[in-house]
């Protein structure tokens, strides 16, 4: 039986399977993070799957409401850039460009 991946209410839940079949689904592996991004309506979901150890995997989810223009989003974008994540990071939750996020930070200072 395939484990659930529990993304956002209206995402829905679905397999493993079912997000490799997906056509709307998108991965990314670099490393020992596997980055899988889908997005419905204005709802981009994320979910990184990074290995630490043979014994430890951290598995994180994020949601990001896309509607309207992403310059809409500055406060939001900057406070997730306080709070650690990479301008690639930022921009795999957006949909958008490494170098937009750049700019988008660049125009908030």
């Amino acid at each position: 039986m395939d484990n659930l991946i529990n993304l956002p209410a209206n995402v829905g839940h679905k397999t493993l399977n079912d997000l490799l079949r997906d056509e709307n689904v998108t991965f990314q592996k670099k490393g020992n993070k596997i980055t899988i991004n889908t997005q419905v309506d204005n709802i981009r979901a994320t979910i990184n799957i990074e290995k630490i150890s043979s014994e430890c995997l951290t598995v994180s989810e994020t949601r990001c409401d896309i509607s309207g223009r992403i310059k809409d989003h500055r406060d939001t974008i900057t406070k997730l850039k306080n709070n650690g994540l990479t301008q690639q990071e930022i921009a795999d939750k957006y949909g958008v460009s490494q170098s937009y996020i750049s700019q988008l930070l660049r125009e908030s200072k």
